[in-house]
């Protein structure tokens, strides 16, 4: 019996993700949105954070679609830089403060960057002020600082810009790990994003009275994921600091402080707790990389605890199941809200019922493609019989119960603690030691 290749089908609001908090803040103006040991920001006080410094970008020049970079850790100010971009009509660009200057210089180069956000009194490195600049024909780059905005005594105002807009406007640029050369920007779209965001709304049952962890790098898909998450639900956001990462006893202890109620791991990090739930935690999802079964059985008894296989070309989420203790080997699961997953042989055609083929994925999620690479887009994002389709690279199954599993990649990358890494390059650089 040939399995249903698609997911729920789900209506969302035809808007950009930045409207549909906003109709949030004028529904609960006082709900807590960012909750840390440095106090509680409502939803009306992350709103006219964001529209002061939109208001900034507005006047630095920033365009529709041109992309804005965010130089941060894990940040409490991270959801109003994302959001003042958005309202602007910029494309958020992450950049997490412990990558390697050159890195962040070709990420810039690539985007074409002219204007950076930079948080929490970091230091941009030089190499990637002198890109900025260069791109911008400017001695000096345009970098904002939230903080100083009002330095000069003149303060920014706080309406909402209301510039008009698509749903199918670019809303970020996130880059891939570059394991296996060049990193690519990967275009993702507000409905995309949208898509994202309630799909999980909508099977995690989040609402206003959760909170969400904010502890992934923010350049990557998860830590994109807990963004928008709590910003669609009206939930909080509990940031916490790389430092405290490094201390699973503080984390837990922070977790329980704040009530973080759901919050999205690797399994590999995971694993690092030992089992521990905070009190109040209710829903646990990783994401990543294949979770160690033992680990995954542990915290399936204990709350609700689900896996998700995705990619960033897919705005992230392509399956997702909900983990049974009692269960057999783990699936990937049934396919995203909006999305379709098909398994073709190599000349594009549907492989038979249990047969292998490769995982391509159809829907509102899949990306624009990727940033100036028009053949690799033009290899990645394939039209097929059954519409425009990322071709993931690898390969699956339909169980007898509908949900794919997944059998590894149809080429040599393997993930590591999250991130893709090429076997040859394990291998060369083995061989250099």
């Amino acid at each position: 019996m040939r399995a249903d290749p698609g997911g729920p089908a789900r209506v969302w609001p035809a808007s950009r993700l930045h409207e549909c908090f906003e109709r949030l803040v004028d529904r609960q103006p006082s709900a807590p949105a960012v909750v840390s040991d440095h106090g509680t920001l409502s939803f009306t006080d992350l709103d006219q954070e964001a529209n002061a410094l939109a208001h900034a970008l507005l006047a630095h020049g920033v365009m529709a679609e041109a992309p804005v970079g965010v130089l941060a850790d894990r940040s409490g100010a991270l959801p109003m830089a994302f959001l003042a971009i958005l309202k602007a009509g910029g494309a958020y660009v992450p950049m997490g403060a412990d990558l390697p200057p050159q890195r962040l210089a070709n990420m810039a180069t690539q985007a074409g960057m002219r204007w950076l956000i930079v948080l929490d009194n970091l230091d941009p490195p030089a190499e990637l002020l002198a890109v900025l600049a260069a791109n911008a024909g400017t001695p000096e780059p345009a970098i904002l600082r939230p903080e100083e905005l009002d330095r000069v005594g003149r303060p920014h105002p706080c309406h909402r810009p209301g510039k008009s807009g698509s749903p199918t406007d670019l809303a970020a640029i996130l880059f891939t790990s570059g394991s296996t050369g060049r990193p690519k920007g990967v275009l993702l779209q507000h409905d995309s994003c949208l898509n994202m965001g309630y799909g999980h709304i909508d099977a995690q049952h989040i609402t206003r009275d959760d909170r969400v962890l904010l502890a992934a790098a923010p350049g990557f898909i998860m830590g994109f994921r807990e963004l928008c998450l709590p910003l669609l639900a009206g939930a909080a956001l509990v940031p916490v600091s790389r430092a405290m990462l490094d201390d699973t006893a503080g984390l837990l202890a922070a977790m329980s402080r704040h009530c973080v109620t759901i919050a999205l791991f690797t399994p590999s990090y995971l694993r690092l707790l030992q089992g521990a739930v905070p009190a109040g935690l209710r829903c646990l999802l990783t994401a990543g990389e294949c979770p160690n079964p033992d680990d995954a059985r542990t915290y399936a008894r204990k709350l609700d605890y689900w896996n998700i296989q995705g990619a960033t070309e897919v705005c992230g989420t392509i399956c997702m199941s909900r983990v049974d203790p009692n269960s057999g080997p783990l699936p990937s699961g049934r396919p995203f809200s909006n999305t379709s997953v098909y398994l073709l042989d190599a000349s594009g055609q549907e492989v038979p019922p249990g047969a292998v083929g490769e995982i391509h994925v159809v829907g509102v999620g899949v990306a624009r493609g990727y940033l100036n690479e028009p053949e690799l887009t033009a290899d990645r994002f394939v039209e097929t019989a059954y519409g425009r389709a990322y071709r993931s690279n690898d390969m699956g199954r339909w169980n007898a119960d509908g949900q794919l599993e997944s059998l590894g990649r149809a080429d040599d990358l393997v993930k590591v603690s999250g991130q893709s890494v090429s076997l040859g390059e394990i291998e060369q650089t083995l061989s250099r030691h």
